[in-house]
């Protein structure tokens, strides 16, 4: 279940509310969508709430240069997990933060080295991640809208950065 960023808290509490009722199925609660003023002090409350339901804390962080700053993800909302992340490697305190903290990251190079994220391809935060030792991950985004699977995009990613194996 996510909490829509774009939308206003009140939605954020009627999903956390079905999230309560199928708490058994349900362990995670994401933040997602478009970016919104303040969007991180507005659900501080409700990830609050989420939390001491015992739910994992799931949010997109500076997929885009406009987004909130990613400590202000980490300070109010303190996500188990981060999406995307793009930005973060700008600011050494963030990253020393979620490698302390250990917070995953999940990044869709595939995806955003294919857009205008991104023009020179080697920019990509991910070799800068792994070698701070950060704990990371390759998804899709959307295969079937952005046409790569998890396996090209694991090839991708060797390929690209010539990864080692156990990178």
């Amino acid at each position: 279940m996510f909490f829509l960023k774009d939308l206003p808290e009140d939605n954020a509490e009627q999903v956390l509310e079905l999230a309560r009722k199928a708490i058994g199925e349900n362990k995670i609660i994401g933040i997602d969508s478009s970016e919104s003023p303040n969007w991180v002090q507005r659900f501080q409350k409700v990830v609050l709430k989420a939390r001491l339901l015992g739910l994992k804390i799931v949010t997109h962080c500076q997929e885009n240069t406009t987004d909130q700053s990613g400590g202000e993800v980490l300070h109010f909302l303190q996500p188990n997990r981060i999406d995307h992340g793009y930005f973060m490697h700008e600011d050494q305190k963030i990253l020393e933060k979620i490698k302390n903290d250990n917070i995953h990251i999940t990044m869709c190079p595939f995806w955003s080295t294919r857009g205008s994220k991104f023009p020179n391809k080697k920019d990509y935060p991910i070799k800068k991640y792994l070698d701070f030792g950060l704990s990371i991950n390759i998804n899709s985004d959307y295969p079937a809208y952005h046409g790569a699977t998890i396996n090209e995009g694991l090839i991708y990613v060797q390929d690209m950065w010539n990864l080692t194996k156990k990178e």
